[in-house]
């Protein structure tokens, strides 16, 4: 049987990677965490869920 506790760590080291670089760009660029964190998401986002989000909030 496979263990799954790796997939939940790989996971928690990969948010608190997003997390350290929001922080950095956040202070760098005088944004909030939140703000950061939206803009790395939206920009590692495939571009096919990235481009409708942004066509529907022009409507």
């Amino acid at each position: 049987m496979a263990k799954k506790a790796k997939h939940a760590i790989q996971s928690t080291s990969s948010d608190h990677d997003l997390a350290r670089e929001a922080d950095f760009y956040a202070r760098r660029c005088g944004l909030t965490r939140d703000e950061t964190l939206r803009i790395i998401r939206r920009a590692s986002a495939p571009k096919g869920i990235a481009s409708s989000k942004v066509h529907l909030k022009s409507r």
